[in-house]
């Protein structure tokens, strides 16, 4: 059988479409033909890409981003307590650092005006709140050798939102005016300072005391007088004067005076001499018989006194003694502590007004109890009144005279300690909060706009190229026809 051979037949087959070649890909030369060919598509997504960058940073990432922090150092006229810590403006309203960005403060700087009488703010509070506008911290100052914590009473730093406020300059001008109002604020309270005067304002109402109320009255308003001193002298300057004078020489003045020697003297004579405040015999005798009836009364207040006592004692101890602190105790046995503090006070003085008087106290420590007055024992009080003679009453006036001389020092001298504290007060440099930043704050997380435009523009310049050059390449190859 004959092999039958197959002829095999080529059709070629032209059509009008290219044969594609594989591409070769980018090269120098096709990235040079496409930036030729497509220059100013290039150039305009380089544009393009590099405004978004510039407007998405500075209205969308910065915005998000950006805070005005401001460190401020307190200088104000306030009062400290013993730690060093602000407490008190000097009209006894109290201070805290938080003050500052308060509500009050801030709805006044919003209720400013300008010279046409139109407000100088257009915000409103609950808009700047919501906006979350201020918040302010202690700086840390670190710690001492020990590690303890450093305490910071006056260097804060107050961060703001300037957006919140339409922009970073205007931010600054409403923390100035918060600054500026806080200043005005401790110095319209120390304008009407005064002070205190703990004994009465009248001397005819002082005269009228016992001997030991008028000694107590001196030796507080001495104690008081000190601290302020010590205070005025800590808030300014060794060489501020005032009237010529400095502080120290105010308080040089009152200390010739009113030393520890001075109020010893006065002290033991009164004790001593066993004096009372009577003028004659008359009053000498209308005294000694109220003080025989007293002796049921102060023996009942001073056994109401000691049983409150152990009882606060006694509530002391347990609170101490939980295991478990609730929230709040802290708080609670600080009462309790200082309660217990005034109890006793208020039970030795009383204790000590009876055995001045002449009755004996006999405290067991369960019991209380006050014995008579030993009629032999000439060193009592109710012997002196009871013998009255001229040379004791002439000493009694004698005291209640140079009691009422201390007492028109202590006037004196506590209206020109009131006078030099107001004008150091009133002063900007004793009175004054100072801010760091020379313009009331500086930005913080900042990213400059113009960076990521040209980083957008770089990026989109790099992409448009590559795809405009593959674009080049494609359209440069040869176009072959298909063969039939």
């Amino acid at each position: 059988m004959a092999e039958e051979k197959k002829q095999e037949q080529m059709v070629l087959i032209q059509t009008n479409e290219p044969v594609r070649q594989p591409s070769k890909g980018l090269t120098f030369a096709g990235i040079g033909k496409g930036i030729k060919l497509f220059k100013w598509w290039i150039l305009g997504s380089t544009l393009v890409c590099g405004l978004a960058g510039f407007l998405f940073c500075k209205f969308s990432l910065n915005r998000s981003r950006e805070k005005l922090v401001t460190n401020i150092e307190y200088k104000l006229a306030l009062k400290y307590d013993e730690t060093g810590k602000p407490t008190n403006y000097y009209d006894g309203t109290g201070f805290n650092y938080y003050d500052i960005i308060s509500k009050s403060n801030i709805e006044a700087v919003l209720d400013l005006k300008d010279e046409k009488g139109n407000k100088r703010f257009a915000y409103k509070y609950n808009d700047l709140i919501a906006a979350d506008c201020f918040s302010i911290s202690p700086i840390d100052l670190g710690k001492d050798e020990n590690g303890v914590p450093l305490n910071n009473y006056s260097k804060y730093v107050i961060t703001t939102n300037p957006y919140a406020f339409g922009g970073v300059g205007q931010a600054q001008a409403f923390i100035r005016e918060l600054v500026n109002y806080e200043i005005s604020r401790a110095k319209n309270a120390a304008e009407s300072y005064s002070i205190e005067f703990y004994l009465p304002s009248e001397i005819s109402s002082f005269q009228k005391l016992d001997f030991n109320l008028m000694l107590d009255g001196i030796k507080k308003q001495c104690t008081h007088l000190e601290k302020t001193f010590d205070n005025l002298r800590q808030q300014v300057t060794e060489s501020y004067k005032v009237d010529n004078k400095t502080v120290l020489n105010y308080y040089q003045d009152y200390a010739t005076t009113f030393n520890d020697s001075y109020l010893s003297t006065l002290s033991g004579t009164f004790y001593h001499e066993k004096l009372a405040n009577v003028s004659n015999v008359e009053e000498a005798e209308k005294l000694l018989n109220n003080y025989k009836y007293m002796k049921e009364s102060y023996e009942v207040e001073l056994k109401n006194v000691d049983n409150e006592l152990k009882l606060e004692l006694d509530f002391f101890d347990k609170l101490t003694n939980m295991q478990k602190m609730p929230e709040g105790l802290s708080t609670q046995i600080q009462e309790h502590s200082d309660k217990i503090i005034s109890l006793r006070e208020k039970k030795q003085r009383l204790i000590y007004e009876l055995e001045y008087i002449g009755y004996k106290v006999n405290d067991s420590g369960s019991t209380i109890v006050v014995n008579d007055v030993d009629p032999a024992d000439t060193t009592t009080l109710i012997y002196k009144l009871n013998e009255h003679t001229a040379e004791w009453i002439d000493k009694c006036v004698t005291f209640k005279n140079e009691l009422k001389s201390a007492y028109n020092l202590l006037v004196n001298y506590t209206e020109t300690a009131s006078s030099v504290a107001r004008q150091a007060f009133a002063d900007d440099t004793f009175n004054t909060i100072f801010v760091n930043e020379a313009s009331m704050g500086k930005l913080i997380n900042h990213i400059s706009s113009l960076l990521v435009a040209v980083i957008a523009g770089v990026v989109g310049f790099v992409v448009s190229t590559f795809v405009c050059a593959e674009v080049a390449i494609h359209r440069a190859e040869p176009k072959e026809k298909v063969k039939e």
